[in-house]
């Protein structure tokens, strides 16, 4: 049978490329005996190697990269009315982000650092979580008007923008679940992203600095600057006591310096971090919006997935969730 494999995102990794074992770049009677072998020749070979891949591909007909074409294509935006249940759930994460910024600034401040970095990620993050949400609030529509669809004999095609793959990857490893295990529910990649930027970005030590020391030499030359100014004004200088002075100033000096070279614990900080975290796992969210969609439409059984990612959570006949390699045997 004739197979196309479409991406609107084309091969951002190599491991996009897992589902695509048409290709005949692996496998029996393939230059590569397995995808891994695959990836890791690739790998090793550079940009160059891969360019070279396109080329080939190209040539031979199996990849076209362009753009689609509109003509004919007709669009119609629906308002959907929120359910009180959703705008509790909005409610949720907005407080929460609005908390999250108000704890940010504040340990910022009390660490002493420098705010534009962690600002542009915090943004960044608080971006992709409300995508997510508002994607997800939308599938309750989306699953009826698909099966509706479907009833009357029509072939649906929806199109999302994350897969949600990346905090999938982090989420089950930080359970230690390998393909194959079973997992309580469908996961939240909103909350997983929200959750890594707190474990990420919030700081809970002081910056180390640098802290200038007078030494002996600057102290030994200041005294003698200090004799001499005695002997030409006539003013009585003491220069032992001034000396001893000046060694106890410096003492305290070497203390600071050790102090800001060492990135000190700020208890306020820490005690914000563990409340945010408690605050993000406590947030009612929907699953991510892939999996989710999946699911309520009957599971891989019933949809195509035509998506880039490797891996994912599927439920069984039984209604029992596991993590799945979508590409098991090509690994």
């Amino acid at each position: 049978a004739r197979v196309v494999y479409c991406s609107a995102t084309g091969v951002t990794d190599l491991s996009n490329m897992a589902y695509s074992c048409r290709l005949g770049l692996w496998g029996a009677y393939a230059p590569f005996a397995t995808f891994t072998a695959f990836v890791e020749g690739m790998e090793k070979r550079g940009l160059g190697a891969l360019e070279m891949l396109a080329m080939e591909l190209k040539g031979l007909g199996a990849y076209v990269s362009r753009g689609l074409s509109w003509q004919g294509a007709e669009f119609l935006t629906t308002e959907l009315p929120l359910s009180a249940e959703l705008v509790a759930m909005y409610d949720g994460a907005t407080a929460f982000w609005k908390e999250l910024r108000r704890s940010l600034t504040l340990a910022t401040e009390l660490c002493a650092l420098q705010q534009s970095r962690v600002w542009i990620t915090f943004w960044s993050c608080a971006q992709r979580f409300f995508k997510e949400l508002t994607q997800a609030c939308k599938i309750d529509y989306l699953v009826q008007r698909t099966q509706q669809a479907v009833t009357d004999g029509y072939s649906v095609v929806i199109g999302l923008q994350s897969t949600g793959e990346s905090g999938l990857e982090k989420y089950m490893s930080q359970l230690e679940k390998v393909p194959g295990d079973s997992v309580r529910e469908l996961m939240s990649a909103g909350r997983q992203a929200a959750i890594a930027f707190i474990y990420d970005n919030f700081p809970t030590t002081t910056q180390p600095r640098n802290v200038r020391v007078t030494t002996l030499e600057e102290i030994e030359k200041s005294i003698e600057l200090n004799i001499l100014s005695s002997q030409c004004s006539g003013r009585p200088y003491d220069p032992i006591a001034d000396k001893e002075r000046l060694l106890k100033i410096r003492e305290q000096m070497l203390q600071q310096a050790l102090d800001a070279s060492t990135a000190q614990s700020v208890p306020e900080c820490v005690q914000m971090k563990q409340n945010l975290l408690a605050m993000a796992n406590a947030l009612v969210l929907p699953p991510s919006p892939l999996d989710w969609l999946i699911d309520r439409l009957g599971g891989p059984q019933k949809v195509a997935e035509m998506t880039g990612r490797h891996s994912r959570i599927v439920s069984d006949q039984n209604g029992r969730y596991r993590y799945e390699l979508r590409a098991e045997g090509n690994e």
